[in-house]
């Protein structure tokens, strides 16, 4: 439990990014318009059952920028808890989380490193399958890859896109490639191996992307999810057409998310109060196995529990929700 003497009474109400650590601890962001500018805060909870309750949080850190997105780094024995949090500043921070060995005082997260090389919001975060870089788009069209050791950039493609970049997503097997959407209708599949990396993958003018992710045991399909709610299951070596379409959504997905046991099972969130999860079968038809309303304002944030079927969501009604997906 944490002193919060220092924080406010309670999260900020827009509910944007949770994400677990494979202890199964969970980090839960949320945002805020305070005036003409936006505010967030971040907190760690070791039972995420007792999240978004703050005065049961490990630790947590209220910062001057909303927060658009975050990661968390993989804890190997001995590591301390570290997070990327992407800010609508055009920066990111990456914080740890620090404990007392004396048990005296509460867990406190400290700021590891600080980067503010975008010219406008950072709107989506990707780690490498490695964990050794993080990636980041912005609405400043730019896509920036970091080193986790230095915390420094050392590449960047100033137009990656001809619009803001929506999404980004890590290969899950290989650590030099990565997608990423845009308004610009388009995906685009990036080998940072090669001196012209990027080549198209997906266009559409009217089904424009939103959101990208590789299904996690198959190293060239893509889920892409687009702004009038269709997911879309790509094979990467084949550009001109689509292996599967579906519309579980009436409205723009904003995140999928594999579950990590079963790597055919994916949550989906839109604009809307609605979670679905969908099955993709063996000849690639996608199939809806679960939906739930029970928010009442957008869903934001997916993140599986691990070593369970829980999915965990959040949204913008300023709650976290629990729903046990069947297997």
């Amino acid at each position: 439990m944490t002193n919060t003497s220092d924080l406010p009474a309670s999260l900020p109400s827009n509910y944007d990014a949770i994400r677990f650590w494979n202890d199964g601890s969970l980090l839960v962001c949320a945002s805020d318009l305070t005036g003409r500018c936006w505010t967030g805060t971040t907190a760690h909870f070791t039972d995420p059952n007792l999240a978004p309750d703050l005065a049961h949080c490990s630790a947590a850190k209220t910062v001057e920028a909303g927060i658009s997105d975050a990661v968390v780094l993989h804890l190997d024995q001995g590591s301390n808890h570290k997070a990327v949090l992407a800010y609508d500043s055009g920066a990111i921070e990456i914080l740890e989380m620090i404990s007392d060995e004396t048990g005296e005082s509460s867990p406190v997260f400290l700021t590891v490193a600080y980067g503010n090389e975008h010219d406008d919001s950072v709107s989506t975060l990707g780690l490498s399958c490695d964990g050794q870089k993080v990636v980041t788009g912005s609405w400043d069209k730019s896509i920036k890859i970091w080193n986790t050791e230095s915390w420094t950039s050392y590449a960047t493609y100033p137009v990656a896109h001809f619009s803001s970049v929506l999404s980004i997503a890590c290969h899950p097997q290989v650590a030099d490639l990565i997608a990423s959407c845009s308004q610009d209708g388009r995906v685009l599949l990036w080998d940072t191996r090669e001196p012209r990396p990027a080549s198209e993958i997906y266009r559409s003018s009217s089904a424009v992307p939103s959101t990208v992710s590789w299904q996690p045991s198959q190293e060239t399909k893509l889920l892409v999810g687009s702004e009038d709610g269709d997911v879309i299951l790509k094979d990467v070596r084949n550009t001109k057409e689509c292996l599967y379409q579906l519309k579980p959504q009436q409205r723009g997905i904003t995140r999928i998310e594999f579950d990590p046991l079963r790597s055919n099972v994916l949550a989906v969130c839109a604009n809307e109060t609605t979670v679905t999860v969908l099955g993709i079968e063996d000849d690639d038809k996608m199939a809806t196995i679960f939906t739930n309303d029970d928010h009442t304002d957008f869903v934001q944030g997916l993140a599986w529990r691990p070593d369970t079927n829980l999915l965990y969501t959040c949204g913008w009604d300023a709650t976290i929700r629990q729903h046990n997906v069947p297997s």
